[in-house]
């Protein structure tokens, strides 16, 4: 015999018994959130301009108590603006904005290898999307940071750079991503 609604009993019964347990509990919402994208990795910013080998554990511990070593870096934003990308870096390693710039470096070779290979820089600079794309051979593995220029951890390296190329300033030649300097 069939109910107000046009069903039978026997079928309201078993929808009642059988729906999902999340459509009985929560009704959906109708303002649902937006999900914004996110990209998570490890970094470890290197205290050095001339590190090429993974830092061992009193390295790691040092660059720890400098305010370098491995953070675990959360992205947000445009994947495709290598500012962002900086930005992020920088507010993670404040140290990292007097070093004249950096360079991502991953391992290379086999998981016991622990020498330093760049990752290429892209003519539009380091970003998201770049690191994340298959050809870069990153995947989970750590990604490390080197200053450029001088050391993260040296005040007195920086401004004796600046020093130098202020006295020096119409002897600067660009080679690459480094300065030379010719008197």
């Amino acid at each position: 015999m069939p109910n107000v609604a046009g069903q039978h009993p026997v079928d309201v019964e078993v929808s009642r018994l059988f729906a999902s347990r999340s459509s009985r509990r929560h009704p959906r919402r109708s303002n649902a959130t937006v999900s914004h994208l996110t990209y998570t990795h490890i970094f470890c910013c290197l205290g050095r301009k001339d590190s090429t080998f993974v830092p061992r554990r009193p390295d790691k511990d040092r660059l720890h108590r400098a305010g370098l070593g491995e953070r675990r870096i959360c992205f947000q934003g445009d994947f495709h603006s290598c500012q962002e990308l900086t930005d992020c870096l920088y507010q993670n390693f404040p140290k990292l904005r007097n070093a004249g710039g950096y360079e991502l470096l991953k391992t290379s070779g086999n998981t016991r290898n622990r020498q330093l290979s760049v990752i290429q820089c892209p003519n539009e600079g380091y970003t998201v999307q770049y690191l994340k794309e298959p050809t870069t051979m990153i995947h989970h593995s750590t990604i490390y940071i080197r200053p450029l220029q001088c050391s993260a951890w040296s005040r007195k390296g920086l401004r004796d750079l600046l020093t130098h190329i202020l006295d020096h300033s119409h002897h600067v030649f660009f080679v690459e991503r480094n300065f030379l300097f010719h008197r």
